[in-house]
């Protein structure tokens, strides 16, 4: 058996896990857009407790595209060298934004008075 056959199992492991997470982290945000449509007009104690999703789809996606592509992709793969496939800004947008999002959604929601 050569290297790259003993190699090859578990870079499709890691390749296929990454691919997993993110599938879950969309059908996670997918459930929380349901969520808190469906608590619009609750109270901001229904409304705050729908946000769980966000923050679950959030971390799922942020450990894909920050660990999966920044540390792994970047550093041990040596991305960041390869004019071609340099994911790394992409991989930055991704993160980044659904960190914004996260500490947006984290925000408590207090009652809307009328004026």
């Amino acid at each position: 058996m050569t290297v790259s056959a003993v190699l090859a199992r578990p870079v499709n492991e890691l390749l296929s896990l990454a691919t997993r997470s993110d599938t879950l982290s969309g059908i996670a945000l997918a459930v929380a857009t349901i969520s808190l449509a469906w608590r619009l007009r609750s109270d901001s104690v229904r409304f705050n407790h729908a946000k769980r999703f966000v923050i679950i789809g959030a971390a799922l996606g942020f450990l894909v595209w920050f660990f999966g592509f920044m540390v792994v992709g970047g550093e041990w793969f040596s991305m960041w060298q390869s004019p071609m496939w340099n994911g790394q800004e992409a991989a930055f947008r991704f993160y980044m934004t659904l960190m914004a999002v996260g500490i947006f959604v984290c925000l408590k929601d207090g009652e809307v008075t009328e004026a």
